[in-house]
């Protein structure tokens, strides 16, 4: 029983750090971009990618080759075993040198056909949830994503005021280039900007901005402490929270507004499935499967008063 607890835990666990996730996807379901593929005969394979933001072990994945619909052949419900996050130098075929991570797999075969899913130069191969690509609700970073074409059934193309706000810091994130970008948001597309999610190399350049240029507020307490609980920016008379978010691209910030980002869900319960049962007896087996689901989607009311600030890194 105390095992069974366990594991209903563990999904459900699980199951929310999924969608967190996802809320800061682009629907597409893509967690990172292959650059290369090793295989082994003992059933494990080390894959080469961009990014390890959106993995971590004991994820089951599928990958893809380069614009394909469906998982590689040998691609199919691997495991993630180990991920090595620091980072290597590595040339793709027909490519420039990156930075790339090592991610090793459990349940793939020898077969080398796998490679199909490397980079070639452009593009390449790409890591998903297993069965997910295409199936994941509509996360804010379809918001703030040129490469998806329509937001919430309207064309970004046809319809300039559902894109974002775009600033470019050019490598320098200072309390300027953020007045501007949220000024820019409140005047032209009547955006009411109160949260700013920064990738980690963005969070850690504004930081050091702060420190750099001696910027600070205190709350005089008669407390001494390090750190802070989170960083506050101050934009006429409102207050803008400034947060570290991972699954934000790194040298980016991304400014919401709360009060119209919404996740419209139901809550995570099991599926009641043959006679009201929870459990269901697998044919042919001595295992049960049950079902957990949670239906929902993420809605902005004002997608175009949205504010991406790129290369704050």
């Amino acid at each position: 029983v105390n095992l069974l607890d366990q594991e209903i835990r563990g999904a459900n666990e699980a199951a929310n750090w999924n969608v967190g996730r996802a809320l800061f996807g682009n629907g597409t379901g893509v967690l990172c971009k292959i650059r290369d593929v090793t295989t082994y005969s003992d059933g494990k394979t080390t894959i080469k990618v961009d990014s390890v933001a959106n993995l971590k072990e004991g994820l089951t994945v599928d990958l893809y080759a380069k614009d394909a619909s469906v998982p590689d052949t040998n691609g199919k419900a691997l495991r993630i075993e180990s991920i090595e996050r620091a980072g290597t130098s590595f040339t793709p075929s027909g490519g420039t040198e990156e930075t790339v991570y090592a991610v090793t797999l459990i349940g793939a075969s020898a077969n080398t056909s796998i490679t199909a899913a490397t980079n070639t130069g452009t593009g390449g191969g790409f890591v998903t949830v297993q069965n997910s690509y295409n199936r994941e609700i509509t996360g804010i970073g379809a918001i703030f994503d040129d490469s998806v074409s329509s937001i919430y059934g309207i064309s970004k193309k046809d319809n300039p005021f559902v894109k974002p706000i775009l600033h470019d810091a050019q490598g320098d994130i200072s309390d300027s280039v953020i007045t501007r970008a949220l000024r820019e948001s409140k005047r032209e597309k009547n955006g009411n900007v109160d949260m700013l999610l920064c990738g980690d190399d963005a969070y850690d350049s504004y930081v050091e901005y702060l420190r750099t240029n001696n910027i600070r507020v205190e709350d005089r307490s008669g407390e001494i402490a390090g750190g802070f609980k989170t960083l506050k920016f101050i934009f006429g008379n409102k207050m803008v929270e400034l947060v570290n978010e991972s699954f934000v691209p790194s040298t980016e910030m991304w400014g919401v507004d709360t009060s119209i980002t919404e996740l419209h869900q139901t809550n995570w319960t099991f599926c009641q499935q043959q006679g009201g049962s929870i459990f269901t007896l697998l044919e042919g087996r001595s295992a049960y499967r049950a079902l957990l689901a949670n239906y929902g989607e993420l809605i902005c009311k004002n997608p175009g008063g949205c504010v991406r600030i790129t290369n704050c890194a």
